[in-house]
């Protein structure tokens, strides 16, 4: 059984700002998932935050969903703030490099992937 939260973005969001998501989900000390119809995002993968948010776009619809020991204060707080459209640090020079990275290397797998490659990799994205 889980906690769920249904949720619609006010917007879609820029680079920087999925990148900003991903820390922060990934900093949050409990397990967290987002759910959007059969797609399951860890919420403590990195690359899979980046892959779930980029064709995101504003009034999609998807599910943030807890384990029932969460603490709820905590719930609350992530819900409030983890998607703020005004970023939440500065990215570092390396965190630039290695969004730059993601991202081309996304780009080339969504231009060179098989359907089967791609089948294997959403398998991933969900574990």
């Amino acid at each position: 059984m889980f906690i769920e939260y249904p949720l619609t973005l006010p917007q879609g969001y820029t680079r920087n700002q999925i990148l900003n998501i991903a820390k922060s989900a990934t900093s949050f000390p409990y397990e967290i998932y987002f759910v959007q119809n059969d797609k399951i995002c860890n919420g403590k993968s990195f690359l899979g935050i980046v892959a779930f948010f980029l064709p995101l776009k504003a009034g999609d619809t998807l599910v943030l969903r807890f384990l029932p020991h969460t603490d709820q204060e905590e719930i609350n707080f992530l819900k409030e703030n983890l998607f703020s459209s005004t970023p939440q640090s500065e990215l570092d020079h390396f965190e630039q490099e290695g969004l730059k990275k993601t991202m081309h290397a996304w780009q080339h797998a969504e231009e060179t992937w098989t359907p089967h490659v791609r089948l294997t990799a959403k398998s991933f994205l969900k574990s």
